[in-house]
């Protein structure tokens, strides 16, 4: 018995030890090249009302509730509350503090217990062939808090996951608009079939 006791101790101390050479913040990234104009992916994530679209957290929990806060639902000062009770989404916030059109958009996402005070800077770079780099990207600080930064090692890997699936859905859903636009606005068969491509499946439950 005092083995076993020694050995928890001895094990306790050496995370505890590594956990003070843990990173005190953390990051979280993915990007994706989308097949549409800088201008028009921007507009789609400037409005957090077009995010229900494609979110990844809607299809987690489809039961989310959601509302809209502050004078507008895009740019500056538009801001989400939303409450579920799945695991993976919780309560939580998300505003819009910082605009540079067709550059970036910056955001204060708050997620109880999970993601607080944290901030998602989305990027949008112009590329070759009327294409644009999407990066989605979210940054925290865990502090001295040893049990927040060994959570961190577990949660900045999902949610990377979380990122590609919602990027993934962002670009089915520009892209199947960009082919009805360029279709005259007449039903094309091959453009509807594109834009409800089966849902990622690799989504965390």
């Amino acid at each position: 018995m005092a083995r076993i006791l020694e050995i928890v101790v001895c094990m306790t101390l050496l995370l505890t030890l590594f956990g003070l050479f843990l990173p005190r913040t953390y990051e979280a990234e993915k990007s994706m090249v989308i097949s549409t104009s800088v201008q028009e992916v921007f507009e789609e994530v400037n409005n957090l009302k077009n995010w229900e679209q494609w979110s990844p957290w809607m299809q987690i929990d489809p039961d989310i509730k959601i509302s809209y806060e502050g004078p507008t639902v895009v740019g500056v000062g538009a801001k989400v509350v939303w409450t579920s009770e799945h695991k993976h989404v919780g309560n939580g916030y998300q505003e819009i503090t910082h605009v540079e059109p067709h550059k970036q958009i910056v955001l204060t996402w708050d997620v109880e217990g999970n993601y607080e005070h944290t901030t998602t800077t989305w990027t949008f770079e112009e590329q070759e062939g009327g294409k644009v780099k999407v990066t989605w990207a979210n940054t925290g600080r865990t502090g001295f808090n040893i049990i927040k930064k060994y959570q961190h090692l577990s949660k900045a890997p999902r949610l990377e996951k979380l990122f590609g699936v919602g990027l993934r859905r962002l670009r089915r859903h520009m892209e199947y608009y960009t082919r009805q636009a360029q279709s005259g606005g007449q039903h094309d068969a091959k453009a509807q079939q594109y834009g409800e491509a089966e849902d990622d499946k690799t989504i965390i439950q």
